[in-house]
């Protein structure tokens, strides 16, 4: 059983026991969004998408892996990949992370600090509350402090990502580094944000906040 909690999980498929591995801050939220795509012939045309539009989603077992903190996600599921090769023969396909190494180091650094920050902050308020840590799992509001609009994400790149362009939203999809750095500086961005070392949050002219909401 998929859970709302931070880690690693893996889709298989039971006709040609290839497997995905992929991670999320909140699994359930992440395995709901990969199907509702499934179903409704929605995302990019990637190994495992275009599994689930000739396998069928029913195909297809979930399952996690293992439970983790955000900052550890990108190494456990790399690790996963190793484990199980879904690179060479398997649905994650020869792109995951290859772009991240055309990036910047100094930007790539600056990202990973401050998710790490931004990890402790969030379990120390969680201990100060009394809440159990790697079971609470948040939601990610972005509100437009101009409109007053407000949307929930899953995680800080999903919301990042809301404002891409369909255009922009299909290099992504294909690997192209140029998206995928502007994607990681606007994460880069609100996690300055989240640490005070900017005042204001501003993205394409507009003003916004962005906090954590908890899971039930």
């Amino acid at each position: 059983m998929i859970t709302k909690t931070s880690g690693v999980f893996k889709i298989t498929s039971r006709t040609t026991g290839k497997s995905y591995i992929g991670s999320s801050v909140n699994m359930q939220r992440r395995v709901y969004d990969l199907k509702d795509n499934a179903r409704h012939k929605r995302g990019t045309k990637g190994p495992l998408h275009r599994a689930f539009h000739e396998l069928g989603i029913d195909d297809f077992t979930f399952e996690v892996l293992e439970e983790a903190p955000e900052e550890k996600l990108d190494d456990l599921k790399q690790h996963y990949i190793n484990k199980y090769d879904t690179k060479e023969n398997g649905y994650n396909g020869a792109q995951y992370r290859g772009n991240s190494r055309q990036m910047p180091d100094e930007l790539r650094k600056k990202i990973a600090a401050g998710k790490k920050r931004a990890w402790e902050y969030a379990k120390r308020k969680d201990l100060e509350h009394g809440r159990d840590f790697h079971k609470a799992a948040r939601s990610v509001v972005l509100e437009n402090l101009d409109t007053g609009e407000k949307k929930e994400f899953y995680s800080i790149t999903a919301a990042c990502r809301s404002f891409f362009n369909e255009k922009q939203r299909r290099l992504e999809a294909k690997g192209d580094p140029d998206a995928k750095v502007l994607l990681n500086r606007r994460v880069a961005m609100v996690y300055a944000y989240l640490h005070g070392r900017v005042k204001t949050l501003n993205i394409k002219g507009g003003n916004y906040d962005v906090y954590f909401k908890e899971g039930n």
